[in-house]
């Protein structure tokens, strides 16, 4: 919008008055001409979707690195920062993480009881043992 305006009315109050005044550098201006960025936005926005749908597909469980490997076998080859940045700061995916379980906890032996069955399982009537 305002690269457009830009545009417009370099002829009336000039290239470099018009950028000062709007905050923007003359290369980024330059750049919006030539239209460097768009290959990269388009590819980004691909490797975007890529993600989700990995991550949707493969119900949520999904890290940052393990999300490296998938999108290599895409040929999508990215560093795992990268990865963790797309993924979590860009998107807003985290991937859902299980509690580790407790260790062992030490304590009091509980008691021991008698064998008053001698091993002898052998009923012949209900409740008589």
């Amino acid at each position: 919008m305002v690269y457009r305006f830009i545009d417009e009315n370099k002829k009336y109050f000039g290239l470099r008055w018009l950028c000062r005044h709007f905050g923007i550098s003359i290369h980024c201006y330059y750049n919006y001409l030539k239209d460097n960025k768009c290959d990269y936005h388009r590819q980004r926005e691909v490797i975007y979707e890529r993600i989700k749908s990995i991550f949707y597909n493969n119900n949520r469980t999904v890290g940052h690195r393990a999300m490296k490997v998938f999108l290599s076998r895409y040929s999508i080859h990215l560093s795992k920062t990268t990865v963790h940045k797309y993924m979590n700061k860009t998107l807003n995916l985290a991937a859902v993480i299980m509690r580790k379980k407790l260790g062992y906890l030490s304590g009091k032996k509980h008691k021991i009881c008698n064998n008053l069955l001698n091993q002898n399982f052998t009923v012949n009537e209900k409740n008589k043992v």
